[in-house]
């Protein structure tokens, strides 16, 4: 969190996007992607990702180099704890699609995010070579999709830009002459081409060249990409320079093609052309006479599931040609002799020696495999030839030998079985050590990881603080009844006086199937006792004068002299103040995390520039504080801070920057207890670059003149990514702000203001800010509607479907035989009905009666769920909005499915719903692992008999 906060405050300044927590009492639901819109679902209590600021310039000149910054907040209710990334793409309109351009590759951003929490990001990105004209940019969270929302429609915040068109001192790529063969056996060929620069100004840095399989002439997205040429010297304006490869056609065509060579085709240079990159060669290509056949392949009768296993094979070349590609063989285990998706991965075996394999050539390959932790019984072991189909045959069918094999349970259980550590000890170096036995009769082969935690009790959860961790990589494995120590030192975090636990735990996350996963935590009892490290700023300098506005050069000194280290990281910060005491009237200058240990009696000095804000002259203080946020257990608190006096000159007026706002943005109406998008523009109307970064503020006023003490801030955004501004530019910020429920109805005034804390030195003060009026206003309660509808807990399985959820809008009446669910083939299915009121909101909970029922789940099949809007009602007697159109009546109607070992739910049970099944299989309720929606009796076990055979008989099944 430390880390993160630092972040926000150097990227954005303190207070940078300031979101207010609200609920979200209206969930849309979203449709799940692969099955036609047939499963409408919501989550009832997820992460709800939002663009909630963005900051770019006005206009984008094309061949230029922009910089733009952009802040997400999460919304919903739940942490987002996926990995996500963002994205910047250039759009004609404000909806993402893929007409649109990506401007930034996605950008990785945190792994945790907590409700109300937000980051900042920003890049420099290339402008597009595309028309003049209007644009907008479009910042988009989460642009893979990775992180599950309860609304999906809210990631993508728009930017109006304007793009000035290419220069025409621009370069010009063409390809002016290409040679390749006209007909060709599918392989390797040679191509030979020119590149020619006729435009204006040189190529400075690198390119690729690209070359396509295409069906016509002319390139689209849809033409096969066969390679592509790296160029890393300049070219010259007129220049032309001629190259020569090698391109290993793609194995899966034959017929007649153009091969497509597409000067600079990932779009690396600004052209004042970029239509006349293309140049077209016809060629025929014929498969091989090429035939890769497995003949002979071995393997053990008897392997143990997850153990190793020799094996070996054969292949050879029957065809009357070489096999020149470079291919992979793959193994696989299957529960019959065929190949499909459904078969379980093993290992693959890159062949790149000997190739090219000529007519009649073998070669064959012996080792050692690591096979599936699947339930006990009988298998196939499958070896694949050319797997990935890199080489063109003749015959693809005839790639694939089995060999039966039965696979018997392995016997590995890791437990710590011994664990040492200091019995007190300081926050900081200790020496810890662990053994991890292997209690099985059969060795461990695979990669696990230990993790050490400190934690307040003997059972591990969230809230412990992680200590260290050590890797086993399985080589050698760990035999049966063997023991691997590990000894290091460790560095206790400084948490507060007391008795503690460290816990020990191998194979947290459980990458090695055990026979018992619910003894691998020891926990050895430790005291932590008061760090005796001693932090104190024992120099400081600074200048005596300063201007205004202007900048200051300063330095400190930091030194522990306590006896021990200060090993937690902490932040010094530099404030400006009135007098010598620190308080939150006082204004930041510089911000400096200190990540290492500071050994006793040892000290660092840190320097760095600040920019002084443009305050009234006078008699101010700097006040240099380490550990400012106390996260360095200490036996001195007090002499953190030292003071140096600064007498401050009045600013220059005389600057011939001038921040002005204009086209401010605003609803002419709102409602309190909500958040509004606005906007504005701000230029630089002077007659110089910007020279500071500055923060622009949002205030809700009674009148237009701005009262920073009686006025309401409702947020602040750092523009740091927009300075220097050069005179004449503009940039525009897009946020939204938070309303505060509450606020009186009445008419407002939105106040914008740039260099709200007069960082950067103007000439003028008197156009920095800009006003709009907003009316805030009660609004009469709408109808009731169906916010969210569940299938059990909102979980993607469709293994077992045991209830249903459904939250109201509001507190809602529910009469009798109010909801109705129907099977496809007409079956009525009982319902039996249970409700209660949340935060404000009716939820409905309906699980099922009567025939239909299996193990306590719906049969398999399709079903329809209707909401009857005249049988639910709000206190008024509005019915409800069945159908969303913001008028009473109208039904609400939901559709779900349900199939047996669809682990995933996305309609069918494959491969992945097996190895679903395979990490629960044995398991009861209770143990780590235990999936609930695998048990087809509801008997509380996943055991091999019933379970498994009621999960094969699914196997490879589609719901029609």
């Amino acid at each position: 969190m430390l880390i993160r906060e630092r972040y926000k405050t150097e990227r954005w300044g303190r207070d940078s996007v300031r979101p207010v927590r609200r609920s979200r009492p209206h969930r849309p639901t979203r449709w799940r992607p692969g099955l036609e819109g047939l499963e409408q679902y919501t989550l009832l209590s997820a992460a709800n990702l939002v663009v909630s600021a963005a900051v770019a310039p006005t206009v984008l000149h094309t061949s230029e180099t922009f910089q733009v910054s952009w802040g997400v907040t999460n919304r919903g209710t739940e942490a987002a704890d996926a990995n996500w990334s963002d994205a910047v793409y250039l759009s004609k309109d404000v909806s993402l699609d893929g007409a649109d351009t990506l401007l930034d590759s996605p950008r990785p951003a945190w792994t945790t995010l907590a409700p109300g929490e937000s980051y900042s990001q920003d890049a420099a990105l290339p402008a597009p070579a595309a028309d003049s004209g209007d644009y907008y940019l479009l910042f988009v969270a989460d642009s893979g999709g990775d992180q599950a929302e309860s609304d999906e429609g809210d990631n993508v915040r728009a930017v109006p830009v304007n793009l000035v068109g290419a220069s025409s001192s621009l370069p010009d790529l063409i390809v002016t002459d290409a040679t390749a063969p006209s007909s060709a056996v599918i392989g390797n060929i040679n191509v030979s081409w020119t590149v020619k620069n006729q435009g204006t100004a040189d190529v400075a840095g690198y390119w690729y060249d690209s070359f396509y399989l295409s069906t016509n002439s002319t390139y689209d997205p849809s033409d096969t990409l066969a390679t592509t040429y790296y160029h890393s010297s300049s070219l010259a304006a007129g220049a032309s320079q001629s190259f020569t490869t090698g391109i290993n056609l793609p194995s899966d065509l034959a017929s007649s093609y153009y091969l497509l060579i597409v000067a600079d085709g990932v779009n690396y240079v600004s052209e004042s052309d970029e239509t006349n990159n293309v140049r077209a060669v016809p060629i025929t290509l014929s498969v091989p006479n090429v035939d890769l056949v497995v003949t002979a392949a071995d393997a053990p009768a008897t392997a143990k599931a997850g153990g190793p296993a020799a094996v070996s094979w054969t292949v050879k070349n029957q065809g009357t040609d070489a096999a020149s590609a470079s291919w992979t063989d793959g193994v696989y285990l299957s529960a019959d002799d065929k190949y499909d998706s459904f078969d379980s991965y093993v290992s693959s075996f890159y062949v790149y020696n000997p190739s090219p394999l000529d007519p009649g050539a073998s070669y064959s390959r012996n080792p050692t495999i690591t096979l599936p932790a699947v339930p006990a019984g009988s298998y196939y072991i499958l070896f694949l030839a050319d797997s990935g189909h890199n080489q063109a045959e003749t015959v693809e069918t005839n790639n694939i030998r089995a060999v039966p094999i039965t696979l018997t349970p392995l016997d590995v259980d890791l437990e710590v079985t011994a664990a040492t550590a200091p019995a007190t000890a300081k926050p900081g170096p200790v020496e810890i050590s662990w053994t991890v036995k292997n209690q099985g009769t059969d060795p461990v082969a695979g990669y696990w990881t230990d993790y050490v935690y400190l934690s307040r009790d003997q059972t591990y959860d969230s809230s412990d603080r992680y200590v260290t961790s050590s890797s086993h990589y399985g080589n050698p494995p760990l035999g049966a009844g063997e023991s691997s120590t590990v000894t290091l030192t460790a560095n206790l975090p400084g948490l507060a006086p007391g008795d503690y636990y460290l816990l020990f735990i191998a194979d947290q996350y459980s990458n090695v199937s055990e026979t018992d996963e619910i003894n691998n935590t020891r926990a050895v009892p430790i005291t932590l006792t008061a760090s005796s490290a001693d932090l104190a700023v024992t120099a400081a300098d600074a200048p005596a004068t300063a201007r205004a506005g202007g900048p200051v050069d300063i330095s400190w000194t930091i030194e522990n002299r306590g006896p021990d280290a200060a090993t937690s990281g902490w932040v010094d910060a530099v404030y400006l103040s009135t007098d010598q005491t620190h308080n939150f009237s006082d204004q930041y200058l510089a911000v400096w995390f200190v990540s290492s240990p500071l050994a006793a009696d040892a000290s660092k000095t840190y320097s760095t520039s600040a920019t002084l804000p443009t305050v009234a002259a006078g008699q101010y203080y700097l006040l240099f504080i380490t550990d400012v946020g106390s996260n360095q257990a200490e036996t001195d608190e007090i002499n953190n801070l030292r003071v140096v006096p600064i007498t401050i000159e009045a600013a220059d007026t005389s600057s011939p920057v001038d921040l002005a706002v204009a086209n401010a943005s605003a609803p002419a109406s709102a409602s309190p207890g909500q958040y509004v998008s606005v906007s504005w523009v701000v230029t630089n109307v002077g007659t110089d670059s910007s020279d500071a970064t500055w923060m622009d503020a949002v205030y809700l006023s009674s009148d237009a003149t701005l009262d920073t003490a009686t006025d309401t801030l409702l947020a602040t955004i750092a523009t740091a990514s927009q300075s220097p501004l050069p005179d004449g530019r503009s940039y525009i910020v897009s946020m939204d702000i938070f309303l505060p429920a509450g606020t009186a109805a009445g008419d407002y005034h939105l106040l914008f203001v740039t260099n709200s804390g007069e960082d950067q030195a103007e000439s003028s003060r008197a156009n920095n800010l800009a006003d709009r009026m907003i009316t805030l206003a009660t609004t009469a309660a709408p109808a009731p509607t169906l916010s969210s509808f569940t299938v059990n807990d909102g979980e993607a399985q469709r293994s077992m479907v045991t209830h249903l959820t459904l939250m109201f809008s509001g507190v809602v009446t529910i009469d009798s035989d109010a909801f109705r669910l129907v099977r496809e083939d007409g079956t009525v299915v009982g319902l039996v009905e249970s409700s209660q009121v949340v935060d404000g909101q009716t939820v409905v909970t309906l699980t099922f009666d009567g025939a239909g029922i299996v193990g306590g789940s719906l049969a398999d099949g399709r079903y329809t769920l209707t909401a009857f809007a005249d049988r639910i009602h709000d206190a008024t007697g509005q019915s409800l909005d069945g159908d969303g159109d913001g008028t009473p009546a109208g039904d609400h109607i939901d559709h779900l499915f349900r199939l047996f070992g669809d682990a995933d739910g996305d309609g069918d049970v494959d491969n992945k719903d097996y190895f679903a099944f395979r990490t629960t299989a044995g398991k009861q309720s209770g143990d780590k692992g235990f999936l609930w929606f695998l048990d087809s009796n509801g008997d509380g076990i996943v055991d091999l008999a019933t379970d498994y055979a009621a999960f094969k008989t699914q196997n490879r099944k589609t719901l029609a």
